[in-house]
């Protein structure tokens, strides 16, 4: 079976989302073990990084939790989805909280900005997040970050999911350490973070935050992007209640990826 046939990792979202969607129950569960297969854990997936096999938008945190360090590395969670949203991602789920809402509006409003037919349930539908570590923590220090999950999430990243955009959380700090260089130096399209500097740099909704934009250009599917977010979502401008300055980022982001795709 070749997949690049399949419209799963098209350019659009709609047609990626279409595709998974049409796909026999046979072929979703080859595809399901095919990605399992390649897992952190082979044959299952770590918890915290729910995603769909083909999203569209992609999310890297730094760890599953802030809550405390209890040592557990190897839990597993929900398996990647074809066509629906992953039960730990979608709302309602059983670990639901401000995070999770202001990721779900991330993944909602830039796709949308990029197909205006798609609801919320079809973008988190073509959605996923992974994170650097399989520990809880509060912080995002080098300490959080385990060099072979991060190198695992790198090549799982270009060779398996194949996102067209990446949106990365509090690691702007991080990459200038030595952990995360290390980790990601040796894998393609994820090299060029390491050694050079943004193509792109726009203010975002505060004069001391920017995104920082490289382009990772994919044999399979044409250009995609790698954006550094202005920060983490709990962390200033972004923790306010109202989440003014969350949406107006968003919406920033989205007028970028427009003109960066070409809309």
């Amino acid at each position: 079976m070749d997949t690049k046939d399949l419209g799963l990792w098209a350019q659009d979202p709609s047609t990626r989302l279409k595709a998974a969607r049409g796909l026999d129950e046979g072929t979703k569960e080859l595809l399901r073990q095919r990605v399992l297969s390649k897992s952190y854990f082979p044959g299952d997936w770590p918890f915290g990084m729910p995603t769909c096999i083909n999203p569209w938008l992609l999310i890297i945190g730094v760890s599953p939790g802030a809550g405390e360090d209890d040592g557990r590395v190897k839990r597993t969670g929900e398996r990647p989805t074809i066509g629906e949203p992953n039960p730990s991602f979608g709302a309602g789920a059983s670990w639901d909280c401000d995070y999770w809402e202001k990721v779900r509006a991330l993944c909602s409003g830039v796709i949308g900005s990029v197909n205006g037919r798609m609801d919320e349930r079809d973008c988190i539908s073509i959605s996923g997040h992974l994170n650097l570590g399989l520990r809880n923590a509060g912080e995002s220090g080098e300490a959080t970050i385990d060099s072979d999950v991060a190198s695992w999430v790198s090549r799982v990243i270009e060779e398996t999911l194949k996102p067209r955009v990446v949106v990365g959380f509090g690691l702007r700090g991080l990459l200038r350490g030595q952990k995360l260089p290390s980790a990601w130096k040796d894998v393609p399209s994820f090299s060029a973070i390491v050694n050079t500097p943004p193509e792109q740099e726009s203010l975002a909704s505060h004069p001391r935050y920017r995104f920082r934009v490289w382009n990772l250009a994919n044999a399979d599917f044409g250009p995609s992007w790698f954006v550094l977010w202005p920060n983490h979502p709990s962390r200033h401008p972004f923790r306010d209640k109202e989440g003014a300055a969350w949406k107006k980022s968003i919406a920033q982001f989205s007028q970028i990826l427009q003109r960066l795709i070409g809309h």
